[in-house]
């Protein structure tokens, strides 16, 4: 099930939006930050509307309780996000969830998997958190600027249940992919997708409880293509910041100049230099047009 929502709209107030999946609502509770001002509805529905950029509009964020409650009157979570894309939404996050109350589950097994080589994955990155996160132990895989992670905590422990078992594996998609997600659930159960993307991202055969949560109808997921690298924000996020940083240090002084100086020499070289034959063995002509 769907258990986190997070999408913008532009082509309908929020006030509306609000009613029309939950009715008007008896009292509303608005939150000032610096640069937002939030919208806290009794439903648990928080709209965060950014000052700076009206063109950005409105980003409406629904968590479990507020799902819950569309759940009680009785809306499915396919219906709901039907009326999400009609809305002409453009959807930024979807955790969807899987639980089990299985005794001998334990997020913990995840981590053991992985120690001992037995999942399969492309993923490089895991993180282990200790009563920090949810108020027990959490396995995540996935790294920090990635648009897919994928968590394994203890529920009951969350919500501070005593004697209970209740373990989560939840999926958390973010940006194109979480709108491909909502997309995708046009025509296929949001679980199914769910279960089809989880496979396609990690397995580990070797866990049994994991393997009946996953078990189910079967989809191949729809991937989209990788992801384009955008090189100047590339620059801007890892490698500016780097050489900034470094540059009061007199042990990295020179070295980063020499660096700079080379870049510059490598692009006097090319600008001096004919240009490559083109693929019919012709020399392209005007080829310093525009630079």
């Amino acid at each position: 099930m769907i258990d986190y929502l997070r999408f913008s709209i532009k082509t309908k107030s929020i006030q509306d939006t609000h009613n029309d999946l939950y009715g008007k609502p008896e009292k509303e509770r608005t939150i000032r930050g610096f640069y937002d001002h939030y919208v806290q509805y009794e439903t648990g529905v928080q709209v965060r509307v950014a000052t700076d950029d009206e063109k950005q509009g409105a980003l409406v964020s629904i968590g479990g309780a507020a799902l819950g409650e569309l759940r009680r009157k009785g809306m499915r979570d396919n219906e709901f996000l039907e009326y999400v894309r009609e809305i002409k939404h453009n959807c930024t996050r979807i955790d969807i969830c899987y639980d089990t109350d299985n005794p001998e589950s334990n997020p913990r097994d995840l981590e053991d998997a992985w120690d001992k080589a037995e999942q399969k994955t492309r993923v490089k990155y895991v993180k282990v958190d200790y009563e920090k996160l949810y108020g027990g132990y959490t396995f995540r895989m996935g790294a920090d600027s990635s648009e897919t992670w994928l968590r394994c905590y203890d529920k009951a422990k969350q919500l501070k249940l005593l004697n209970e078992v209740w373990n989560r594996v939840e999926l958390e998609q973010q940006g194109r992919l979480a709108d491909h997600m909502v997309d995708l659930a046009s025509e296929t159960e949001i679980d199914v997708i769910g279960r089809a993307r989880i496979k396609e991202y990690c397995d580990f055969p070797t866990v049994e409880w994991f393997q009946e949560m996953m078990d189910g109808e079967v989809v191949e997921f729809e991937s989209l293509g990788r992801k384009k690298t955008d090189f100047i924000s590339w620059l801007d996020a890892h490698i500016a910041p780097a050489i900034i940083a470094k540059m009061p240090d007199e042990r990295y002084y020179d070295a980063i100049t020499e660096f700079i100086d080379k870049i510059e020499t490598e692009r006097v070289r090319q600008w001096q230099s004919p240009p490559p034959l083109a693929s019919k063995g012709k020399v392209v002509t005007n080829w310093r047009k525009g630079m």
